[in-house]
């Protein structure tokens, strides 16, 4: 992911890999089948933590009619937001798309799927717990997005400072 720096080339061509098309979806689909299943697992968790003793809640029972349907339910819809949750990430891969976009788009997905999923299947009942779900999805993506900005940021001086002596090396025709 570009931070806006011009690029360092290493003298090789430039892979393929991270650019987008059909590499990239096979990117999120693996980081997806992965994220499946640890989306049933934080919603397993989640209920656990919650003091929940019921996995799934009242007002999905009564819109499904049954429990054992409504706990699959539950669980496959939870897989589905993990998948899309954790397939997003491949956008940070893409190359020749910033930290800024990437983080935002992967921003996007969970913000726009978590509330109709949250309120479908009860997680959340209030407005104001959306809101605050919201809030605290919308905080904790700056700080990634702020954490990643700053090591890459450091990542690309160290390499800009190691590639200016080198090339001062070089020019001194002096080998370090």
């Amino acid at each position: 992911a570009s931070l806006g720096l011009p690029p360092l080339h290493s003298g090789n061509p430039p892979s393929s890999e991270g650019k987008g098309g059909f590499g990239m979806l096979m990117k999120f689909l693996r980081r997806g089948a992965i994220g499946f299943p640890l989306g049933i697992l934080v919603s397993l968790v989640i209920s656990w933590a919650t003091g929940n003793d019921r996995l799934v809640s009242d007002l999905l029972v009564q819109r499904v009619g049954s429990a054992a349907g409504t706990l699959t339910l539950d669980l496959f819809l939870s897989g589905i937001f993990g998948f899309l949750c954790m397939g997003g990430t491949a956008f940070y891969e893409i190359e020749n798309w910033s930290l800024l976009k990437a983080t935002f788009l992967h921003y996007l997905i969970v913000v726009v799927c978590f509330p109709p999923l949250a309120l479908f299947l009860g997680w959340v009942t209030k407005p104001v717990e959306l809101l605050i779900m919201t809030g605290v999805q919308t905080v904790g993506f700056f700080l990634i997005w702020l954490i990643m900005f700053l090591r890459y940021r450091a990542e690309v001086r160290e390499l800009n400072e190691l590639n200016a002596n080198r090339e001062t090396s070089h020019t001194d025709g002096t080998e370090s």
